[in-house]
This record gives structure tokens, C-alpha cells and sequence, in this order.
């Protein structure tokens, strides 16, 4: 599924290769919309739910519009699933609910924090993923992503910046320096959504996708976990 609009256009999986996009069904419509979220869902067996709104900084302008895509629009995928009976739904959160680190590592019993119209709205989608596997024993697992990186990724993120101005500056010019990042390559964080999707049983407890080490934004990695 892709956002409807007035451009035809697939976003980046105009990429695909030609027999792999022959291959696939790809329908425009709305998340927000409870009716094409049945629709959508119908006859499927495995639902992966990546529809969200995720600029952090366009959060604090439009708040409305955060709560309506991501609460709103999870509670109609988990709805679809229940009605529908589909046997899996993974529903993607973030590492922003986390917040500001308490701990040095983040895992799941790690507390949720709402310090942004962004990272709120996605623990209320947690939650209402989480509500339905508890009320309805919805098949829903939760998978929390940190700093995913990757071929075709947005100019704004960390890695995409640094190599940007490497090759048209003498000086790169960054924020925080002392930041410390966890950071995911795509083809990781795919093969655990996969791992998800396939998993035997149903779980409702959230997952924490990232990888064993840290790294800042003024070094090379500082820590390594056991």
C-alpha cells in the first residue's frame, strides 16, 4: 500500500527491478481510512505496518495530524487484522519512544518517554497494537528500529549529512558531537522484520532491532557490547 495522491508515481519502489514490480499489487488509499484498511488487509496472510507519519521536527507543528496517522491509523490496521483474521500483523514503532537514554543500553524493559509530538503519538500506537493482542489475541508483534541506514536514505539523516558534505567541503558541520548513535544497515532491519513476520506463535511484547555497538558523532565506534 502507498499513500494516495495526485502523482502516479511509487516512491522508492520505482526502484525495484521491472520483473519484481510486474510482480507485485500496489494499491494508493489512506491509512487513516478504516474502510480501505480492511480492504487493503483482505485475503492477506502476513501484514507488515510501516504507514506512519515520522519527521520529528514537522511534529511540533502539526500535532493533529500525527495522532490521526498514528494512532488512528494503527487502531484501523488492527481492527482489519482482528475482523479479518490475519495471522500476523508487525507493527513498526521506533527507538523515539524511548526517549532520552537512562540507561546506557536500550532494551525493551527500557521506559517510554513522549518528549515529542512524534514519539507520543507512536507509544499510543504501541499501545493500541499491544491492547488488542491482550483484548482479542490479535496476532501482533511490535518491532522498534534504531537509526536504520541505507542506499536511497533522506539527505537529513546522520551518515547521508557527513558524506554529503565530505565530498563538497572542507569543514563538515554537524550538531552534538558527544550524540551517541545506534545504527541499523536496511538489509539488517529487514531481515529482522522478516524473522518477525515469520516467528511462530503470537507475542505482544516489543522488539528492539539494532545493533551491538555505538557510535558518535565525532569518532569511530566508542563502545562495543559483549
Amino acid at each position: 500500500m502507498i499513500r494516495y495522491s495526485s502523482s502516479p508515481a511509487w516512491g522508492n519502489l520505482e526502484h525495484l527491478p521491472h520483473d519484481l514490480k510486474t510482480s507485485i499489487k500496489v494499491i494508493a488509499g489512506n491509512i487513516e481510512d478504516p474502510e480501505f484498511a480492511i480492504q487493503a488487509l483482505r485475503g492477506q496472510d502476513i501484514v507488515f505496518h510501516l504507514a506512519a507519519l515520522i519527521a520529528v521536527p514537522y511534529s511540533y507543528l502539526a500535532q493533529r495530524n500525527y495522532v490521526r496517522t498514528n494512532i488512528k491509523g494503527t487502531l484501523n490496521v488492527v481492527e482489519a487484522a482482528r475482523r479479518l483474521g490475519v495471522s500476523r500483523v508487525v507493527h513498526t514503532s521506533t527507538s523515539e519512544v524511548y526517549g532520552t537514554a537512562i540507561t546506557d543500553r536500550i532494551d525493551e524493559s527500557h521506559p517510554l518517554q513522549g518528549q515529542s509530538p512524534f514519539s507520543a503519538p507512536k507509544i499510543g500506537a504501541d499501545k493500541i497494537a499491544e491492547s488488542y493482542f491482550c483484548s482479542f489475541s490479535t496476532p501482533v508483534v511490535t518491532v522498534r528500529p534504531f537509526n536504520t541506514f541505507g542506499p536511497r536514505q533522506s539527505a537529513r539523516a546522520i551518515i547521508p549529512a557527513i558524506i554529503s558534505q565530505a565530498a563538497t567541503r572542507e569543514v563538515i558541520e554537524l550538531g552534538a558531537l558527544d550524540t551517541l548513535r545506534d545504527m541499523t544497515f536496511v538489509g539488517d532491519t529487514i531481515s529482522g522484520f522478516l524473522a518477525a513476520g515469520q516467528r511462530p506463535g503470537s507475542k505482544a511484547k516489543p522488539s528492539t532491532s539494532g545493533p551491538a555497538r555505538h557510535f558518535s558523532s565525532a569518532t569511530s565506534p566508542i563502545e562495543s557490547y559483549p
